[in-house]
């Protein structure tokens, strides 16, 4: 289970914004990835604490579909929604902890009279929530019996979802219902299908074919066919995964324990630089981006990391609080990070400046 910690904000400007230069080119022996160091410029945008969030519970994952639909989760069943002007909480059935949240995107020809597409949100002792049209929140259909705590949930598409948590405990969506699933790899040496027990974390799948996992002890899992079979992807780290999310099953990141960013593109390979020390040394636990090149990383101790421009950069988000979550709208660059005690943060992109004869 996920230890709640609550921390108080800090004062504002504590942490300077880190420029991480000089990247190291990856070759075959060299685990590095090609990130060329380049300086920010002074227009970097910066956090901000939203106001009148209705809740003090800690919050442990963020999710949207548009800049104006967005949902956070947390402890004692508490969900928040953002409709584009202020957050309100909606009503669930469930006390349990809520770990994560997704859904389904918009058609892009949907009209705003067209109902919301399929939300859910897990968390703990085997719950899956689903929201109604009204903004309600009951247990979805399932078939599973399971009790185990569940931390990661991602929806494909409409009859394609995979949950994922506590002992391998994997549960699949077929449209209808979530079911167990069997959760075996091919070992290592032997080939024989072995059923690892350690926790699953987190999981990102691009179009509901291929499903993404990251575990404990450094562990990552690929699918196949939705959730047909799965194999074993080789970190060689051990440290313990977090957040995971990607752009295309060749471009997927994940982050964990001190500060430990992988990226996988047919193998894993650890995100270094000459210049790493200079990173914040945290436990990383949320990452989303808006593309391949703007991506934003937030950890315990108010740590948010945004590589932006070519460079990984430490922004100042003006707090102490642990943060669990963060995610960004593609389109608008909008990006939320949530965490202890009701910490809602935004950052914006600045306004362009228009050009003066």
């Amino acid at each position: 289970m996920l230890p709640r910690v609550k921390a108080p904000p800090r004062a504002l400007g504590l942490l300077i914004p880190l420029v991480l230069a000089g990247l190291a080119a990856c070759t075959g022996d060299n685990d590095g990835v090609l990130d060329a160091g380049a300086s920010p410029d002074a227009g970097v945008p910066v956090w901000v604490v939203e106001a009148n969030v209705p809740t003090t519970e800690d919050l442990l994952a963020v999710w949207g579909r548009a800049a104006d639909d967005v949902y956070a989760v947390g402890f004692e069943g508490t969900v928040l929604h953002y409709d584009g002007t202020a957050w309100t909480r909606e009503t669930t059935t469930s006390t349990q902890p809520l770990t994560a949240v997704h859904g389904l995107p918009r058609e892009p020809d949907a009209l705003p009279t067209d109902p919301t597409p399929r939300t859910v949100a897990v968390g703990w002792k085997g719950t899956i929530l689903e929201r109604a049209q009204d903004g309600t929140w009951s247990p979805a259909a399932s078939t599973s019996t399971a009790t185990d705590d569940l931390f990661g949930v991602a929806l494909g598409e409409e009859e394609s979802g995979l949950a994922v948590g506590d002992g391998g405990r994997v549960l699949g969506f077929d449209g209808t219902t979530w079911l167990d699933v069997p959760f075996a790899v091919p070992g290592e040496f032997s080939g024989e299908l072995i059923e690892p027990k350690g926790v699953l974390k987190g999981v990102w799948t691009g179009n509901g074919r291929r499903y993404y996992i990251s575990g404990s002890g450094g562990a990552t899992y690929r699918s196949a066919s939705g959730y047909a079979s799965f194999e074993a992807l080789d970190t060689t780290v051990s440290e313990p995964l977090r957040g995971i999310w990607g752009t295309a099953n060749d471009n997927v990141y994940v982050v964990g324990l001190d500060s430990l960013i992988l990226r996988y593109s047919g193998q894993w390979r650890r995100v270094v630089n000459n210049g790493a020390s200079d990173v914040p040394r945290t436990f990383l636990f949320g990452v989303w981006g808006r593309n391949s090149e703007d991506i934003t990383l937030v950890g315990w101790s108010g740590v948010a990391i945004r590589r932006l421009d070519g460079a990984w950069i430490a922004e100042d988000t003006t707090v102490e609080s642990d943060l669990r979550g963060v995610w960004v709208d593609a389109e608008t660059g909008l990006t939320f990070a949530v965490g202890s005690a009701g910490t809602v943060l935004r950052r914006e992109e600045p306004p362009e400046e228009v050009p003066t004869e």
